[in-house]
């Protein structure tokens, strides 16, 4: 329990705002929260990662 509450102290860790992001299939404006790693594009269903959000 103790690692736990080290692990996740601090605020800053638990906060997640979305990243606006262009979906390389269709060109949709999607969103993409900080925290994951991959969203599916709500326009066509093309799965966009974080590393593609990156390099486009």
């Amino acid at each position: 329990m103790k690692d736990l509450k080290s692990k996740y102290s601090s605020k800053e860790d638990l906060v997640s705002i979305p990243e606006s992001v262009t979906c390389p299939k269709c060109g949709g404006q999607i969103g993409l929260w900080t925290e994951s790693i991959i969203t599916i594009c709500w326009f066509c269903g093309f799965h966009v990662f974080k590393k593609e959000a990156i390099i486009n």
